[in-house]
Parts: structure tokens; sequence; C-alpha cells
């Protein structure tokens, strides 16, 4: 409903280009997301969104395919491994994982955003179809991201990095969480960026309730839990929540971009504290003014203001790549 986006507005100041890109959504379906759809539906209408509003990467460089062997995955786990024209010597390389709630998204809807980050970082950036629930549900992401992982650091040489090249993972929204949770369970990945990552899949802090009106809303954020999880109770599991991780003394450094009108937001921040009260190097950049999923959609966000915002986020990235990924 057009009253949704005046209840927020009502809440919080949204920058330009956050206002317009609701705006644009709720005009055209009369909602924010498709969640009464079906899944594929919903998926298509989440594909149109992406590819609308992500733009066109001026990337010169190359991407190659490439199918990681897997116990579950008959054919392998598909990956594109892109490499810009410019990297530097011995170039870090980031697994990224896609957005889209872990029902959503592909390399597809991802593709802009990766060759951004390899063109700005001088890196390789690795791309990761991973299995999508319902048809695959808990635990099928993180198994495909844990065999991508670890294949990648077995072959840096054979997809163009060095023997010595550090590894760290990314992801934005749902592929944020993938990111911290292989964080957690791989030792010798170097450093995770975490866009505005799911953290807590309880989805219980104030932040939740203060945007329940915005893009993720809570029937939004529900349905897709139902489509991941097979039970209520697998959103305690620590792989699905790593905000309830026992242990975080472990972990590599960790920058975290929160968008400040997100209902993920104050989880964002919880998970910080308890790095930074573990003694893990953490940083973390508040963007004001933008909702979720702002940093996947460069081909909108591009007023005088969110292009400020949105190259301060990239000049963090990338910065914080070169600190920790430089062999």
């Amino acid at each position: 409903m057009l009253g949704n986006l005046e209840a927020l507005k009502a809440k919080c100041k949204l920058n330009e280009e956050s206002e317009t890109y609701l705006q644009q959504r709720l005009e055209k379906t009369g909602k924010l997301l498709d969640t009464g759809a079906s899944v594929e539906e919903a998926r298509q209408a989440h594909e149109e969104v992406c590819l609308k509003y992500a733009g066109e990467a001026d990337f010169e460089g190359d991407v190659k395919e490439f199918f990681v062997p897997s116990p579950a995955v008959k054919d392998g786990i598909a990956i594109d491994v892109i490499k810009p024209l410019e990297v530097y010597r011995r170039p870090t390389v980031l697994v990224y994982f896609h957005d889209g709630a872990l029902v959503f998204g592909s390399r597809k809807t991802a593709s802009t955003i990766c060759k951004i980050l390899a063109k700005e970082a001088h890196c390789l950036v690795i791309n990761v179809e991973y299995r999508l629930a319902p048809e695959n549900k808990f635990p099928a992401c993180y198994d495909d991201a844990k065999c991508v992982v670890r294949w990648v650091m077995m072959n840096r040489s054979l997809i163009g990095a060095g023997n010595d090249s550090k590894i760290g993972v990314g992801g934005a929204g749902a592929g944020g969480n993938i990111a911290a949770t292989m964080a957690h369970e791989i030792r010798g990945i170097s450093y995770q960026v975490l866009l505005y990552p799911f953290v807590d899949f309880r989805f219980g802090q104030p932040s939740v309730e203060e945007f329940h009106v915005g893009l993720k809303s809570q029937e939004h954020l529900t349905w897709c839990t139902e489509q991941f999880l097979t039970a209520a109770e697998e959103m305690m599991n620590v792989r699905v929540s790593p905000l309830l991780q026992p242990n975080f003394s472990r972990l590599p450094p960790a920058l975290i971009i929160v968008a400040e009108i997100d209902p993920l937001r104050d989880a964002c921040y919880e998970y910080k504290k308890k790095m930074k009260e573990a003694g893990i190097e953490v940083e973390s950049m508040l963007m004001k003014g933008t909702v979720h999923g702002f940093f996947s959609q460069p081909g909108h966000f591009k007023c005088k203001i969110c292009i400020e915002t949105s190259r301060r986020a990239l000049d963090k990235i990338t910065s914080f790549m070169k600190k920790h990924g430089t062999s």
C-alpha cells in the first residue's frame, strides 16, 4: 500500500534515491514485496527489480565459470570467477554470496556489484550460485558455501590468484548471513565484509518493529523464514543465527556496512558488540537515509548525495580489503 511509504517517511528521513526507489516499487505492484505470490513468481519479480536497479558495470576483464565438486550437487556448485584487467600482484580473493533472503537471487542478480568490487579492489571476486529454499532448505546454502570456500583455498592458482593470496568472505543481506557463518566455521579466512547481514533469524530487535512497514516487513521476513526452515526451532541454530554463536574469539577482522532504515540494523550492532567483546578487530559504517539493499542497486542510487553515500561505502570496503587482504 502507498500508505506504507508515508508511514515510513513519518518515522525517518529517507534520502532521495531510497524514497524514489520505494515509490517506484509501490506504484508498480501496490506493495513492496510479492510475498503473496508463488515462489517462482516472487523470484521473477525479484530478478526484474535487481536487474533494473543494478545497472551495468563499467568492467574490463574476464569472467570464467567453474563447477565446484559437491556430494550434494550432481554437476557441482556453479561459480563465476571475476578477474579485472588490473589486479594487484598477489590479489586477494573475495568469495561473495548474493542477497535474496535465501529464497531469491542468483549470480546473475549479483553480477554488477561483483564486477564493481573486483574492479575497485583490484582483486578476484567469486560469485557463488548456492542452492535456494524452499527446494533446498537449511542447511543446503551453508554446505554449498563451505564447499566453495574450501575449494577456492585449495585452488588459488587455478582461478588466477597467487598461491599465497588471502581469502575473504562477503555478502549482502542473506549472503552476509552465509559469509558470517563461514567465518565462524572455516579457519584460514582472512577477513569478512558483511553488508547489512541477517545475523539473527529470531528478528526480535527494536528496529524490526520500527521499520515493519519498510522494504523488509515483518510479513516478508516471516514468509522467507518459512521457506528456508523446516521447523521454527532451527532459527536457534548457530549456523542460521550466527549472533547466537557461543565463541567469537577466533573470527577474522570484520567490516559491517549498516543501512540506517533497515529492520536488521540493531542486530548488526549486536553482532559488532559481540565481536568487540571477544577482542576481534571490527569496524562498522552507518549509511544514513538508506534502506536495506541499497549497495546492490548502484544503477539507481545515483543522486549527488547517494553517489557520495555509495562511494563512501565502496571506498570503505576496498580500503578494508586492501588492509586485510594484501599478502
